[in-house]
C-alpha cells in the first residue's frame, strides 16, 4: 500500500504539474494574440504624420502618388533662403515644389509687465507665405511646440486661380520651434512672434472643380527688425 500510494501521489504530481504548464501556456498565448491584436490596432490608428525628424508619407492625389517626403531634406533645402521663407512640395492638381519667399503675419501684441523673454508659450499661428504664383494661409491659435494638431486650424492654398481649402482633419501642423521677440517702436514695445515647423496635407479639394491636391510645407517665420 505504501508503494502504491508513492507512486499515485508521483501520478498526482506529474498530472498537476502538466495541467500547470498546460495553463501558462495558454495563459502566454492569451497574451500574445492580446497584444498582437492591440499592436496592430495601434500601428492601424498611427497617424501617417510623423515628427520633424522624420519622414511624412504625401498621399496620393493622382495616379501614382508622391510617396515619403523628408522633412529634413526640406528644412535643408530650405536653410539658405532669407527668412520669413516656405517650402512646399505638392501631389495632384498642382504638383512639384512651390518656393515661397516672402511672409507676412497679422500676430504681435504690446509687451505685457509679465512676460519674460526667451519663455516657451502657445502662440497664435496667423501667416501668409506667397511666391511663385502660390499662397499659403495658415491660422491655428495657441498652438504649443512639438504637439502636432489636426483641428481647430484654417488651411488655404492658391495658385494657378485654384483655390484649395482644407476640411477639418485633412491637414496637420506641428511647430519645431516658437517664441516672441521684443521690438522697440516710436509708441511702444512690442512683441512679435516667431516660428518654424511643418504641415501636412491629404487631398484637399479645390472649391469650384474638386480637384484634389496633397502637400507637405516646411515654413520659418522669423522677422529681423
Amino acid at each position: 500500500m505504501g508503494m502504491e500510494g508513492g507512486i499515485g501521489r508521483v501520478g498526482q504530481d506529474i498530472g498537476a504539474g502538466r495541467r500547470l504548464g498546460r495553463d501558462v501556456s495558454a495563459a502566454i498565448v492569451a497574451f500574445l494574440v492580446v497584444f498582437a491584436v492591440g499592436y496592430v490596432a495601434g500601428r492601424v490608428a498611427m497617424p501617417v504624420f510623423r515628427s520633424a525628424l522624420g519622414e511624412i508619407e504625401l498621399p496620393s492625389a493622382g495616379e501614382g502618388g508622391a510617396g515619403e517626403v523628408s522633412v529634413v531634406a526640406m528644412r535643408a533645402d530650405l536653410a539658405p533662403f532669407e527668412r520669413p521663407v516656405a517650402l512646399l512640395q505638392a501631389s495632384g492638381a498642382v504638383d512639384g515644389r512651390v518656393l515661397l519667399d516672402h511672409g507676412e503675419t497679422q500676430g504681435g501684441f504690446f509687451l505685457r509687465d509679465d512676460f519674460e523673454e526667451g519663455s516657451v508659450v502657445p502662440i497664435d499661428v496667423n501667416v501668409r507665405f506667397s511666391g511663385s504664383g502660390a499662397v499659403l494661409t495658415l491660422i491655428a491659435d495657441q498652438m504649443p511646440v512639438d504637439e502636432p494638431r489636426s483641428e481647430g486650424m484654417t488651411v488655404v492654398l492658391t495658385s494657378g486661380g485654384q483655390t484649395f481649402n482644407a476640411a477639418r482633419g485633412a491637414c496637420t501642423l506641428e511647430l519645431i520651434d516658437s517664441g516672441y521677440k521684443v521690438v522697440s517702436r516710436p509708441w511702444g514695445e512690442l512683441l512679435t512672434p516667431h516660428f518654424a515647423g511643418h504641415l501636412a496635407c491629404g487631398e484637399v479639394a479645390e472649391l469650384r472643380s474638386g480637384s484634389l491636391v496633397s502637400f507637405v510645407a516646411v515654413f520659418d517665420y522669423t522677422v529681423e527688425h
